[in-house]
């Protein structure tokens, strides 16, 4: 378990935010250190968002799976070099969720609720959206992956919200 992660009620891991602020205050002084032509940079973590059939958004670690297995929610990568940032790129590994109308259950995802979707759309493509101006960059999204299979509506509506 993650510091800060705690185990389900549910399917979904608990995480109470602060424990990782030491990583961002451990790892500054090296990243402003760093005088190579290109860093390169890969996270996993928690992830802000509304689940299948609650009101309000929490902060959720991990799916545990009916066997205990363990999978991250989002990842995270970004590379720089002589520009601001040379790509970033944002995974939903799990058939998007939590940004398409899934569930994750026991060891399945399955159709979940349209609400939390359109609620984490909108509050997690929002910020996404925000993150090349503040790196100095404009934006060219590519949205691809197993989700255009499974939720094709639910990747229109991505697609549509990041060409805002």
């Amino acid at each position: 378990m993650w510091e800060g992660e705690t185990k389900p009620s549910g399917f979904l891991t608990s995480y109470t935010t602060g424990a990782e602020r030491h990583l961002v205050r451990d790892c500054a002084p090296a990243v402003r250190a760093y005088d190579g032509d290109k860093f390169w940079f890969s996270a996993i973590g928690p992830v802000r968002h509304r689940a299948p059939d609650t009101d309000e958004a929490a902060w959720y670690g991990r799916w545990q799976t009916s066997n205990g297995g363990l999978y991250e929610l989002m990842h995270v990568r970004a590379e720089f070099g002589a520009f601001p940032i040379s790509e970033l790129e944002v995974i939903f590994p799990l058939l998007g969720y939590p940004l398409t109308t899934s569930r994750l259950e026991g060891d399945r995802v399955v159709a979940g609720d349209p609400q939390a979707a359109e609620f984490n759309r909108e509050a997690l493509l929002s910020l996404l959206a925000q993150v090349p101006a503040a790196m100095g960059q404009a934006s060219t999204w590519n949205v691809a992956g197993e989700a255009s299979f499974d939720y094709p509506d639910d990747i229109a509506r991505v697609k549509a919200r990041l060409s805002r």
